[in-house]
């Protein structure tokens, strides 16, 4: 395994994981955060969705069975490319998809990314009376075009996507909308 030029074999012979995971979002496996909490490794920076980095982690058995109580991986590497190199066939899960990868050289960065809204869900069924955030009254959407040839070359700078697109209006909803229905 080859990250961004170093190469983290030996590390991962020191380690012998399991498996490999690597993941471009925080939550993975029905909610489990394999990376962990950001704030208890300096070696790292804290992950996010939209930093144009992957993050590699390995798990051992112990590990990958702790994760589901809250427990976290072994943090190898943020990166922004990853090459994977088998000599022999390996089961792998693209995804989600499991399948059997022959011995290959396979390449892994990101692609395409893009923004979304996301509904936000209560943490419990009975509301508190002094966690309630106020509803605005509407929302404002603000809604671009961009073409893909600038999308695939700036989508890991919002600012200078937003320079490159262009603005085609506003949407306005009610502030109470249901998401899944808008």
């Amino acid at each position: 395994v080859v990250c961004d030029g170093t190469d983290l074999t030996p590390k991962i012979q020191d380690l012998k994981p399991q498996c490999l995971v690597f993941l471009n979002i925080p939550r993975y496996c029905a909610g489990t955060m394999p990376w962990g909490n950001p704030g208890e490794h300096h070696d790292f920076e804290p992950q996010r969705h939209d930093d144009g980095c992957l993050e590699v982690i390995g798990f051992t058995m112990t590990s990958l069975a702790a994760l589901q109580v809250g427990g976290h991986g072994e943090r190898l590497h943020q990166c922004r490319e990853v090459v994977l190199t088998t000599s022999k066939a390996i089961p792998m899960q693209v995804d989600g998809e499991p399948c059997k990868l022959g011995a290959s050289c396979i390449r892994i960065s990101l692609r395409n990314q893009a923004n979304m809204v996301q509904k936000t869900k209560r943490r419990n069924s009975m509301p508190v009376l002094n966690d309630q955030q106020p509803i605005p009254e509407r929302l404002r959407i603000r809604v671009s075009r961009i073409g893909m040839h600038d999308y695939e070359a700036l989508h890991y700078d919002k600012e200078k996507l937003k320079e490159a697109s262009v603005p085609l209006g506003i949407i306005v909803v009610p502030g109470d909308s249901d998401l899944e229905l808008c």
